[in-house]
């Protein structure tokens, strides 16, 4: 779409598609995810300092800058002992409120932290250095598969990680629509 009608109408689709996303998710049933609230706050800055500069290599680098914002994010948190990945959680799955202060899964927690602080900075030296020494057609078409490659890596990790910790707490992990009572 760049290269047919310019930056500026590409940056309105690309902002346009998320809010599209953002407003399904709101109308549907339940709550709207704080990760989809999160990404559309994200995507409304990129494109407003992109558009106000028509610059595209700002566009392009806020992802890099971003993932190193998140990683120090996971970073911190593992230091107060608030690990983001727990409270990421809830967007996923429930846990019984009897776990909320499982020193096991606090653990496994501040650990899982620790690890997407190393896949966000893995991501953003990557596509920091496609930015730095690829052309657009590059950035364009390898930087997708060089983060989600390092995306499904970090959740693949994280799921047998989490089979993994909770057995070794004595926790059995069931999937199902409800939390476990304890």
């Amino acid at each position: 779409m760049m290269t047919v009608f310019g930056l500026r109408p590409a940056l309105l689709a690309a902002l346009g598609l998320s809010y599209s996303v953002l407003a399904i998710r709101a109308l549907g049933k339940g709550r709207t995810s704080g990760i989809i609230i999160l990404g559309a706050v994200l995507i409304t800055a990129r494109t407003a300092i992109a558009f106000s500069t028509n610059n595209a290599f700002l566009y392009f680098l806020q992802p890099s800058l971003g993932n190193f914002l998140l990683a120090s994010a996971f970073l911190v948190s593992v230091a107060k002992s608030r690990p983001l990945t727990r409270m990421l959680a809830d967007d996923f799955c429930s846990f019984p409120k009897s776990l909320s202060g499982h020193d096991g899964l606090h653990r496994f927690f501040c650990r899982l932290s620790l690890l997407w602080a190393v896949v966000c900075a893995a991501n953003g030296v990557g596509s920091l250095l496609l930015l730095i020494y690829g052309s657009l057609g590059n950035v364009l078409f390898l930087r997708p598969v060089i983060s989600y490659g390092l995306i499904i890596t970090g959740i693949a990790i994280s799921y047998m990680w989490f089979r993994r910790s909770m057995g070794a707490v004595g926790l059995r992990v069931r999937f199902g629509a409800e939390p476990a009572t304890i």
